[in-house]
This record gives C-alpha cells, sequence and structure tokens, in this order.
C-alpha cells in the first residue's frame, strides 16, 4: 500500500492525540497507531488459505487502536505482531481504499471480537460507528462521538477529528 496522504494522517493523528493521554491518565489500557499489526484470533472458517490449503495469518492495522489494560499481553507489547484483536479499531477511509477493502477489515475485526470500530470518511465528514449488538450508527459535523463501555468516559467531536483538514478532498 501507498503512504497515506496528509489528510489521512491528520485525522488519524488527532484521534490518538486525544485517546492516548486519556486512555494513560486512567490506567485504561494503551492507545496505539498505524503500522502496529494485529494478528487477529479468526475461527477457523474463516482464515483465509494458501494456495496449498495451509491458514494464513491474518494482521490488520488499523489507523488507530486501543486494548484495555487487562488484555495487554503478559510481559507487555513484544517485538512481534500484537497477538490478539484490539479493544477498539478506528480506520480513517482512503481515496484509494474501496468499500470492498473497507469491508473486509471491518469483517475480520468483528470475527476476532473487536467489539468497537470506527469507519472515519474525511471526503464526507462522516463517522460510522459499529458497537458488538447493536445497529450501525452515522455521526457527522456537530455530533460528538463516544468509547461507550469499551473506552468509558471517552469523548471527542466530529469537528475535532477534521480540524485543519481540507474539506474539498
Amino acid at each position: 500500500m501507498s503512504p497515506a496522504g496528509g489528510r489521512h494522517g491528520v485525522v488519524g493523528a488527532d484521534l490518538l492525540d486525544r485517546l492516548g493521554p486519556y486512555v494513560r491518565a486512567r490506567r485504561l489500557g494503551r492507545a496505539l497507531p498505524d503500522n502496529v499489526g494485529f494478528l487477529l484470533p479468526l475461527p477457523s472458517e474463516l482464515q483465509r488459505r494458501s494456495p496449498d490449503g495451509e491458514p494464513r495469518d491474518t494482521v490488520r492495522s488499523p489507523d488507530v487502536a486501543f486494548v484495555r489494560r487487562d488484555r495487554i499481553p503478559p510481559g507487555g507489547f513484544g517485538r512481534g505482531w500484537v497477538p490478539l484483536a484490539p479493544d477498539f479499531a478506528a480506520e480513517v477511509l482512503s481515496p484509494d481504499e474501496t468499500t470492498s477493502d473497507t469491508n473486509e477489515k471491518l469483517d475480520d475485526f468483528r470475527a476476532a471480537g473487536t467489539p468497537l470500530l470506527w469507519v472515519i470518511d474525511p471526503d464526507k465528514r462522516i463517522v460510522a460507528v459499529y458497537a458488538a449488538d447493536s445497529p450501525t450508527r452515522w455521526f457527522r459535523t456537530g455530533d460528538t462521538l463516544d468509547g461507550g463501555d469499551v473506552v468509558p468516559g471517552f469523548s471527542i467531536s466530529v469537528d475535532d477529528l477534521f480540524e485543519d483538514v481540507a474539506a474539498d478532498g
């Protein structure tokens, strides 16, 4: 994949800049940036297969992630991929990303047990929120997102996500 553009990076950074200090101050867990790979524990029937039929690892790297303190691997995070699904994952849509690509990522996170997902669309300035056992909710300019039961008390306005982001695409 090619590197993300400035708009994509600013949105991810704004979310991480607010989420990271919030969870650290409350010792809730750890917020992680993009390029951290999560080795998702998918059920065997959903694992991708190599041409010879062997299961392949499914590794996903959301733009922002959160792992609850009680789920951080024993001894802390190691050198390799994080061997679990994040408790929260945010994806910032890229202009070259297809709906199929996004849906595949969401399906993988949900199947692996990620209870809260945000899909942030800088073009439309909207955020889709997928929470376990709830219908999809859409948030727009003027709305405030929250961490629900996953990141208790955390909130950020949609407007703050798009601060310093050009609206023209």
